[in-house]
């Protein structure tokens, strides 16, 4: 699943209004929603869902989550019970930026099984 997250920030705030003549004084609209806030809540809401549909064709038993803190929160809130229920672990890290070998050495210890 892509985010969509890659383009320019102008990119999402092209179709805004320009400035608005208030009280004589002219100023730039000021969008109520950071529009690229509201793009990476969409995304989470997007992963919610596809998971969702994803444990009722019962392709995995349990999921582990490795996400920025803020975002693991705003999962919290959008994911389904079901969903929830099978959270096994969660990784309040932010790994974008690193290579697929950096993000497996972060990982592995985390994602490991805990001694019995």
């Amino acid at each position: 699943m892509s985010s969509g997250l890659h383009h320019d920030r102008r990119e999402i705030e092209a179709d805004r209004q320009g400035r608005v003549i208030s009280g004589g004084q002219p100023h730039a609209y000021e969008p109520q929603h950071d529009p690229r806030k509201l793009e990476k809540h969409n995304f989470v809401r997007a992963i919610a869902l596809a998971l969702d549909d994803t444990l009722d064709q019962h392709a995995f038993g349990r999921l582990a989550i490795v996400a920025p803190h803020r975002s693991i929160g705003e999962f919290r809130s959008v994911a389904s019970k079901k969903v929830l229920k099978i959270l096994w672990r969660e990784v309040a890290k932010e790994l974008a930026n690193l290579t697929l070998p950096q993000i497996e050495e972060h990982l592995l210890a985390e994602l490991r099984e805990p001694a019995k």
